[in-house]
């Protein structure tokens, strides 16, 4: 029999290591840092990384990294080598809440000032909880699904922890923060008597002001729904054509300080409908800081909203001509992909996506890394070298602009020139916050 030879991961990490969440001795620069004993990411947040080692053991970097360990301890028995699939992180910034769903609790954390050295924080557990997953958005809003996938809105994770549990306070906040199905007409009036309930979610997802939620069964009629502010095309000022049912909130109880921008209804998206004639199940749906992403079990991906760094479309104009209109996707478009090695007839298919600040990035079936938008503090993993040789975005600012930005921009999905090219390594998981990327290779050893 011939020998196979042992293959590992290793991570690496590209970006700014302000709050040390790549490593605490990593220096501040866009060239990739290999994290020590790494086998995979867990979580991560803007100031903090949970990483699982090759022994399988849980690590947290970053800001208040050792309040982190403990709660996770605590969440785990303190038993670090317990399965960590059942847990999920909740926080934009920093995680303030762990979710442990296959035993009902959830640990919240509270941070301190660093003058307060003495303490750092605490960490409290709860009983009786009824979460399946939860995401904050740049505001502090914090979306969650309970167990029975209803949805929920809070204004912030505190709200969040107010509502869990089986105190009656909880279930009474509960009550006034879920949303419920309504009828929605063409000419904007809603009606409480929906013919439906609202679908049964899976996943969600947070950009800076907006939330992405998926149902993946199969049999409902919209599995991509939206909610959030309409600023930046992310989200539509009205829902989109064909949309017969919305989500919305208790009257007495929408959000305590409500954004001019915000839409107040929970939207599907009905371009992904069956009922319209899309032709495929829907594999995940992504917020970026101001887009979206979606992505087919097919291996298609569309996208919408802000444009502005070619994260979605590439501009096909010059500085001689520039085309500000571009800036906003309004609405769900096929994105074109690169094409595949075999041939310029074949363009890629998809596995895995992410996004972040104005940069998108993807995973093909080869196990090729995929790149568009900004790369802003190297968050494409793209050093100098490596940049010049991929199209960049026509510049449209003068040189002496306050505009100008500093960061050269990928014009568009195009193949990474190094990342899962080289012989027997590939790219298995990206993950992407607003300062850092983090890439999972696998390789040989």
């Amino acid at each position: 029999m011939a020998e196979t030879s042992a293959r590992t991961t290793k991570v690496f990490a590209w970006g700014g290591n302000v709050f040390d969440q790549i490593h605490f001795d990593h220096p501040r620069t866009s060239a990739p840092y290999t994290v020590p004993d790494a086998a995979a990411i867990l979580a991560i947040c803007a100031y903090q990384t949970v990483v699982r080692s090759h022994s399988g053991q849980i690590r947290a970097l970053g800001e208040a990294a050792r309040l982190l360990e403990q709660a996770i301890q605590t969440i785990l028995d303190d038993d670090n080598d317990a399965d960590s699939s059942g847990l999920v992180f909740v926080g934009q910034d920093m995680f303030e809440a762990v979710l442990d769903v296959r035993r009902k609790r959830c640990c919240f954390l509270r941070y301190v000032e660093e003058e307060e050295e003495e303490e750092r924080g605490s960490s409290e557990m709860v009983e009786g909880s009824s979460w399946e997953t939860a995401a904050c958005d740049g505001r502090g809003r914090c979306m969650a699904f309970d167990l029975d996938g209803k949805v929920y809105l809070f204004d912030s994770v505190a709200m969040f922890r107010a509502a869990t549990g089986q105190g009656e306070d909880a279930v009474r906040l509960r009550d006034a923060k879920r949303f419920v199905a309504q009828v929605f007409s063409p000419d904007g009036s809603s009606s409480s008597s929906a013919p439906t309930m609202l679908p049964r979610f899976d996943t969600v997802s947070a950009g800076n002001a907006h939330f992405v939620l998926l149902a993946r069964s199969s049999n409902e009629v919209c599995p991509v729904w939206i909610y959030g502010d309409a600023r930046f095309g992310a989200v539509p000022l009205r829902p989109f054509d064909h949309t017969t049912t919305v989500g919305v909130l208790p009257p007495s109880h929408s959000p305590s300080t409500p954004a001019p921008t915000d839409v107040p209804h929970l939207m599907p998206v009905p371009h992904f409908s069956p009922d319209q004639g899309f032709p495929s199940r829907i594999a995940n749906a992504i917020a970026g800081s101001r887009h979206t992403l979606v992505l087919t079990a097919d291996g298609d991906l569309y996208g919408w909203g802000w444009n502005e760094d070619s994260a979605l479309l590439p501009f096909h104009t010059t500085a001689d001509t520039p085309s500000w209109e571009n800036n906003i996707v309004f609405e769900p478009t096929l994105i074109p992909l690169p094409s595949a090695a075999a041939g310029k007839d074949d363009t890629v298919a998809l596995t895995k996506i992410a996004g972040s600040n104005a940069r998108s990035l993807g995973i093909t079936t080869e196990g090729r890394l995929v790149v568009a938008g900004s790369n802003e503090f190297g968050g494409l993993a793209l050093d100098e070298e490596q940049l010049g040789a991929l199209a960049k975005k026509p510049r449209f600012e003068r040189a002496f602009s306050q505009i100008k930005k500093a960061y050269e921009c990928v014009n568009g999905w195009q193949l990474h020139p190094e990342l899962g090219a080289a012989q027997g390594a590939t790219v298995v998981q990206v993950h992407a916050t607003a300062l850092a990327t983090f890439i999972t290779v696998e390789m040989e050893q």
